[in-house]
């Protein structure tokens, strides 16, 4: 999908919040802003998306790269309490953003998780019981008859399997579509990148001025 072009910043602007980056925790930011009244502008120094927002593989995932048990051992149960948390909820709010503007980004729900040997069926196992811990009972673990009439590709002949109420989205779509709706009230705007100011570099920067 096509993006708006947007012009660099020129002369001033005022806003209630100044958010810095397009990317989607920018975007998101600025959104919630908006829909509790703020004025919002948003600055890029390059393209919307154009980091890791732009470029991932547009799952949205309950998980982080330790396990809870990790998590908790190290930083307390409360911390993992809250984290845990914060995983379900923030592809909770994705969904009923997508839901609400009626964004068009591919929405596919649910996922699976597959196990083709011993090892991997304790692993999901332990897995589910991680997350049931701390309160999440989203996840089902079905049995080898069971996840084999909900097929995943490359698991010819599971063992068992989890499903999750992960979702893939379209992620270039989705930011797209974010910054399309100017009707929200935020405005997009590139500012260019100055690594430094000093007399020698202020020339080359696009003069602009955001309070």
């Amino acid at each position: 999908m096509p993006q708006p072009e947007r012009a660099p910043l020129r002369g001033s602007v005022e806003a209630d919040v100044v958010v810095i980056g397009a990317g989607y925790t920018g975007l998101s930011s600025a959104l919630h802003l908006a829909e509790a009244g703020f004025k919002v502008v948003v600055l890029e120094a390059a393209k919307v998306g154009w980091g890791a927002s732009g470029r991932n593989g547009g799952q949205l995932v309950h998980s982080y790269s330790r396990d809870m048990d990790v998590i908790e051992a190290r930083y307390g149960s409360t911390t993992a309490q809250v984290l845990g948390s914060m995983a379900f909820e923030g592809a909770k709010i994705i969904r009923e953003r997508i839901d609400k503007y009626q964004i068009d980004c591919h929405f596919k729900p649910g996922g699976m998780f597959a196990a083709i040997t011993a090892k991997q069926v304790k692993q999901l196992e332990h897995h589910k019981q991680l997350w049931e811990r701390y309160g999440h009972q989203q996840l089902s673990l079905l049995d080898a008859t069971e996840a084999k009439s909900h097929p995943a590709p490359g698991a010819t002949a599971p063992l068992c399997s989890i499903t999750v109420p992960d979702t893939c989205i379209h992620c270039a779509w989705l930011k797209a579509k974010l910054l399309h709706s100017s009707h929200w009230g935020v405005s997009c705007t590139r500012a260019r990148r100055c690594c430094a100011l000093s007399a020698a570099t202020l020339p080359w920067c696009t003069p602009h001025k955001v309070r």
